[in-house]
């Protein structure tokens, strides 16, 4: 006989982060509304794994300035949730 281990499966979250529901909601309807016009997008997936995209813009310069004021932003809540 072989010594079997039992091993626990890692678990995800499975429910809706409300925060990032409402947020994604007001998106669309900008979009909807021609308010906004392209996307650029960094997402955490509950399996712990990240999801990125973003959509063509006739302004490319503005898309990638406005990605470095948002990295910007999160080390800067990081930072501050670490002190």
């Amino acid at each position: 006989m072989t010594d079997k281990k039992i091993v626990a499966l890692p678990t995800f979250a499975t429910r809706a982060n409300e925060e990032t529901v409402k947020r994604l909601e007001d998106l669309l309807e900008q979009a909807k509304a021609g308010r906004i016009t392209s996307i650029a997008y960094a997402c955490t997936l509950a399996t712990d794994e990240a999801l990125t995209g973003f959509t063509s813009t006739p302004n490319v310069h503005l898309q990638i300035s406005s990605l470095a004021i948002l990295q910007h932003r999160i080390i800067g809540e990081r930072q501050q949730l670490d002190d």
